[in-house]
């Protein structure tokens, strides 16, 4: 009997047991599910110590960046309670945020007695969440190039490698319609060098299913973002080719949505380490800024008349191909875009296809030919490309 009873007891606390392991499991699975999903838009923003670095005079520099948990949307919050810098208020933070996370955004300089356990608070407010970031002279938190290349994903810094240099136009006014004409320069040592073109050997390795992405271009590259601003901007264009060896040049269009001041910045990165450069663009009203939400780029084969409100294709927002079409995303843009495709999957994808290219770009340029003649017989507009398409552009 007494047998019976502990067998029965047995059963009871496996079954229990099962229950438990199975809940559990459930609950694992759900909080999994919940860590993969990516929100467009309607997430918060988080602010973000980087670390410190010292200046050859003594002071110190707390570097800043943020996490923008939305995967397309850009988010303002002006200078005030809701983007406060304790001491101090305004410290210079951005108040226009781009999507995902943004290392190294702007810095606050302290004097060399700063107290070593005093903080600097960051204080972001949006979607109803306070999120803070403190900074303080923790030794472990000490930053050199090394570091930021390698977070920035630079890899392993060249030896002897400097930002390079930057320098811009002086800030302007402007009356709205009226545009404002930037002009930035970068000038670079040159490092890091080029690296050769992988083989194809190389990037279908069966022991890395998930290999390094391919270095991007070599050289230096300037590109233009709205740091703060009460509207929206559209340069044009905003980014330069790459230039290795040479110094580099990049003269934009901007053009303004709504009247106030703006500060534009300008970045040049080497791949591994960037400069910024700040122009600040005070914008009087008078006519009518440009429609927010409304960014129209004339797709069509180079040479093609670029319709009346749209901005030419030049390249430089999607990546040039030589025939005036946009394209560009690297394998990284398209894993993200395309979840259900491993990151094997896509590099053996574009193997392939610089594997076959002369026909697949004959191919291509047939299709386009044959959409461009439907447009024309249709009498239909290009395609209008919207800032919240811009916000998922890929940046380099």
């Amino acid at each position: 009997m007494r047998i019976g009873n502990s067998h029965k007891k047995a059963q009871k606390f496996l079954y229990l047991l099962c229950l438990f392991v199975a809940f559990s499991l459930l609950r694992v699975g759900t909080i999994a599910v919940r860590a993969q999903i990516k929100y467009a838009r309607g997430q918060n923003l988080a602010p973000a110590f980087e670390g410190w670095e010292q200046n050859p005079d003594g002071s110190y520099n707390f570097v800043f960046g943020y996490l923008n948990r939305n995967y397309e949307e850009e988010v303002d919050i002006p200078i005030g309670p809701n983007n406060n810098i304790e001491p101090g208020g305004d410290r210079g933070q951005p108040t226009h945020f781009y999507p995902r996370r943004q290392r190294f955004v702007f810095k606050v300089t302290v004097p060399k007695d700063w107290d070593k356990q005093q903080r600097i608070v960051w204080t972001l407010t949006s979607r109803g969440r306070t999120e803070q970031a403190n900074a303080w002279l923790q030794p472990e938190w000490e930053l050199n190039d090394e570091v930021i290349s390698e977070n920035n994903g630079g890899g392993v810094l060249a030896a002897g490698n400097e930002p390079p240099s930057i320098k811009g136009s002086p800030a302007q006014t402007i009356t709205l319609p009226d545009t404002a004409t930037l002009t930035v320069t970068a000038k670079d040592d040159g490092l890091p060098k080029p690296n050769p073109r992988r083989t194809t050997a190389a990037v279908n390795r069966d022991s890395n299913p998930d290999p390094e992405p391919p270095r991007r271009d070599p050289g230096v590259q300037i590109k233009w973002i709205l740091y703060r601003g009460p509207g929206e901007v559209q340069f044009d264009p905003p980014a330069s080719p790459y230039a290795y060896g040479q110094p580099i040049t990049l003269t934009s269009k901007v053009r303004f949505s709504a009247a106030g001041t703006y500060v534009l910045r300008a970045i040049a990165n080497d791949g591994q380490l960037s400069s910024a450069y700040n122009v600040t663009v005070t914008v009087n009203p008078g006519g009518s800024g440009f429609p927010p939400g409304g960014v129209k780029i004339n797709f069509q084969l180079a040479g093609a008349p670029v319709p009346s409100g749209y901005f030419a294709d030049t390249g430089a927002v999607f990546g040039d191909r030589g025939n005036g079409f946009s394209y560009g995303w690297n394998a990284d843009t398209i894993h993200e875009n395309h979840p259900h495709l491993s990151l094997a999957q896509v590099y053996a994808a574009l193997a392939w296809y610089y594997d076959h290219q002369p026909e697949m770009d004959a191919e291509i340029e047939n299709q386009e030919k044959r959409v461009l003649a439907l447009r024309a017989a249709s009498k239909l507009a290009p395609p209008a490309i919207t800032s919240e398409r811009l916000a998922k552009v890929p940046q380099p």
